[in-house]
């Protein structure tokens, strides 16, 4: 859905970047009075029966038109399915969200994009012209604007206020000739506008430290991706100097070698200003492998691997990472967890409760509660009887037990992303508890004693 709606989400006024922005602004005229709007909690905010209106209306342009496939009666179902029902849990009880984006759905930026790229078209189409903007540039629901006058900046601010009663916008001026817009600080100099890096306040000078438990390649890029920035943005040699001189402080804050830094810095300038002549070969194919960090085992596997794959898979380009699975946030969980019933891609245990000898082990991608329903031989929604019932070793041994199935008899044993790491972490749990109703030994060949 986020492919298929991007190009209602931008217009001449949006930007993709803060990059974008700063090679926009170097050609404005410095004369104006620059302010910056910011739409109060947006997300939450987008009206989403509205905004599917205004998706089928940019779409369907005629009474029988289809888009993909769809006409317009089913494509809005498909956009109500998509953002009308949305649950959450908090607390241990479960949500219906109302109005306004999911926090964390692909769809949230999307929605509140093409909801905003519709009212700004409007007001600003509708603006009446004495304090009508010269310059006006968004980015999501921050927008940079440029006036003629000063007390121009409020009238504009008042009459897109009046415009949607979901929508407050604040109003933020510059000061001593300098605005700040996304992680750009815009400033005036010599009648025109100049850009260098914005940090706030609240910036704590801390980084990824160069003793932490990860890959090298990862602290390098962290360099080499500030650099990147700082070059893109600032828009004078005066402004990148000062800003070279920060990182270096900063690296060397986070116990990186000044050396290093500065050898990532000449490379850097070196890509840019002599730029090595492009080798055309055959493309490779790329190729992705991920594994735990081992600290200096893994780079030792890494040149080890490579050199493998070079020598009998010449046309792969094998690209490795490196991942540390002890994250911060692995030990801190604030996000209420799922409900067992409701948790999926799992393998289950199923025990007895009458003679404690009939033990089960399965997996199943569908929630824990539609599986357990399966076995009871019940619908999953309503909860009666089936006329087709699917084929289950635990209701037959409840059968001949003469016992009941219950939602209590279930353990989650573990949780698994890919279908293929369940079906051997289901095999293992098989072989280490050797469940008496399993017909199968193991649901993939294990190859081991």
């Amino acid at each position: 859905m986020v492919s298929k709606l991007s190009f209602l989400t931008t217009n001449e006024f949006t930007i993709k970047n803060s990059y974008e922005f700063c090679d926009q602004i170097k050609y404005v005229n410095g004369n104006g009075y620059m302010v910056s709007y910011d739409v109060k909690s947006l997300f939450t905010n987008v009206p989403l029966q509205e905004t599917i209106e205004i998706i089928l209306d940019k779409i369907f342009t005629s009474f029988n038109g289809t888009f993909n496939s769809f006409n317009r009666r089913d494509f809005r179902k498909l956009l109500e399915l998509a953002v009308l029902d949305t649950h959450f849990i908090f607390n241990e009880n479960i949500f219906k969200q109302v109005d306004g984006v999911a926090m964390g759905s692909p769809l949230g930026p999307t929605l509140a994009n093409i909801f905003m790229c519709n009212l700004e078209q409007k007001y600003l189409n509708e603006c009446p012209p004495h304090f009508k903007p010269i310059f006006y540039r968004r980015y999501v629901d921050d927008t940079f604007v440029i006036f003629k006058e000063k007390e121009h900046a409020r009238m504009f601010l008042d009459f897109i206020n009046g415009f949607h009663n979901n929508i407050n916008f604040t109003l933020d001026t510059e000061e001593n000739n300098s605005l700040p817009f996304l992680d750009i600080l815009i400033f005036r100099d010599d009648y025109k506008f100049k850009t260098r890096v914005f940090r706030k306040k609240t910036f704590s000078g801390q980084s990824l430290n160069f003793f932490s438990h990860c890959s090298y390649n990862f602290k390098i890029n962290s360099i080499k991706t500030l650099i990147n920035r700082a070059f893109k943005i600032c828009s004078n040699w005066k402004s990148f100097h000062v800003e070279v001189d920060f990182l270096k402080n900063f690296f060397i804050d986070n116990n990186y070698p000044v050396g290093i830094f500065y050898k990532i810095l000449k490379q850097y300038l070196y890509y840019i200003y002599e730029p090595k002549h492009p080798v055309y070969l055959v493309p490779k194919c790329n190729f992705y492998l991920s594994f735990p960090y081992l600290g200096k085992r893994s780079t030792v596997l890494e040149k080890e691997i490579k050199n493998i794959i070079s020598k009998h898979f010449t046309f792969l380009n094998v690209h490795i990472v490196f991942k540390n699975p002890l994250t911060v946030s692995s030990f801190f969980k604030f996000k209420d967890t799922l409900q067992p019933l409701m948790r999926s891609n799992i393998i289950y245990l199923y025990n007895c409760p009458k003679c404690q000898l009939g033990t089960y082990v399965g997996c199943t991608e569908r929630m824990l509660k539609v599986r357990i329903d399966g076995h009871r031989g019940v619908s999953h929604r309503t909860g009666l009887p089936l006329l087709t019932k699917e084929a289950s070793s635990i209701r037959n041994h409840a059968m001949s037990c003469k016992c009941s199935i219950s939602y209590n008899d279930f353990k989650i044993l573990d949780q698994i992303d890919t279908k293929e790491n369940l079906l051997i972490s289901e095999s293992l749990f098989i072989k280490q508890l050797h469940p008496t109703l399993n017909c199968d030994s193991s649901s993939v060949p294990l190859y081991i004693a």
